[in-house]
């Protein structure tokens, strides 16, 4: 077993992918980040998924996604607010694949629990590699897939979603494998 294989893994697959246009409730608010995550919850609620993702092509002035942060009370993977929202458009431009994948699987930890690398003082914990500047998946800013931890949730998320997954408030959603780990492998 090589060293890669010791570090932990997510596997996420889609259960369905539905398109929605004018016709769809949810098309009025995909201006607006925040109240399409809201209104997204209704939509999510109906289906039989762990979280549910929103993609849109709108312009959110810097922002490139929005999701529900998993708590102890509920909220997050496999229950209520289990839901992100992406946009694939930035400043008027178009993101790269690999960012925007990136989005998702930044959201999909928000929802599992994790919040911003940069939001706890690294120095004060056992988990010194959480710094922004290693930009980790759960980074504040977004990043281009190309460097070493890139793809990778740092030390400190990895604790976060553990102990999240842990909490017996959780719907039994998630599927267990003899391996369950949380570093990205072949996704890009």
């Amino acid at each position: 077993m090589s060293n890669d294989m010791k570090e932990p893994i997510l596997i996420y697959n889609i259960k369905q992918a539905n398109r929605f246009g004018k016709w769809h409730f949810l098309d009025k608010y995909k201006y607006d980040p925040y109240i399409l995550l809201d209104k997204s919850r209704e939509y999510s609620r109906s289906l039989n998924t762990c979280t549910t993702g929103i993609y849109v092509s709108n312009d959110w002035n810097g922002i490139l996604g929005y999701a529900y942060i998993g708590t102890a009370d509920g909220e997050g993977i496999c229950n209520q607010k289990a839901n992100f929202v992406v946009t694939n458009t930035v400043f008027g431009e178009k993101v790269f694949h690999k960012a925007h994948k990136l989005t998702t699987l930044h959201e999909i930890g928000h929802n599992l629990g994790a919040e911003h690398d940069l939001t706890h003082d690294c120095n004060k914990t056992r988990f010194i590699e959480c710094s922004p500047s290693d930009q980790y998946i759960m980074s504040y800013r977004s990043n281009t897939g190309n460097t070493k931890n890139n793809n990778l949730f740092s030390p400190f998320s990895v604790d976060m979603i553990k102990k999240m997954l842990k909490l017996t408030k959780r719907r039994n959603c998630l599927k267990r494998r003899n391996i369950f780990y949380f570093k990205l492998f072949s996704m890009f």
